[in-house]
């Protein structure tokens, strides 16, 4: 899912028009419509302002660690472990 498309989803989650999140961030409507459509290229202190706005924080994270951040954030079961050790691990 693109950055827009996630956008889009959690200004609805939140119940939020575009129009009421632009005229929270001082932007216009068409503004936002085209975050939503990424079709437009943002300045990062832009970025930082609307996921703000939203309740959100802008993270970069090592790829290594970004399926486990992407299951953190989406409630799955954690407590199992996302690998086995093996016979062929075991090198005693």
């Amino acid at each position: 899912m693109g950055f827009g498309a996630q956008l889009k989803e959690i200004r609805q989650q939140q119940q939020l028009t575009q129009r009421t999140l632009a005229q929270q961030l001082n932007i216009p409507q068409s503004a936002i419509a085209k975050i939503e459509r990424d079709t437009v290229d943002m300045r990062v202190s832009s970025l930082q302002n609307l996921a703000r706005m939203l309740g959100y924080e802008v993270l970069l994270v090592p790829k290594p660690f970004l399926n486990s951040i992407k299951a953190l954030l989406s409630g799955d079961d954690l407590s199992q472990p996302r690998w086995q050790i093996t016979d062929d691990d075991n090198d005693a």
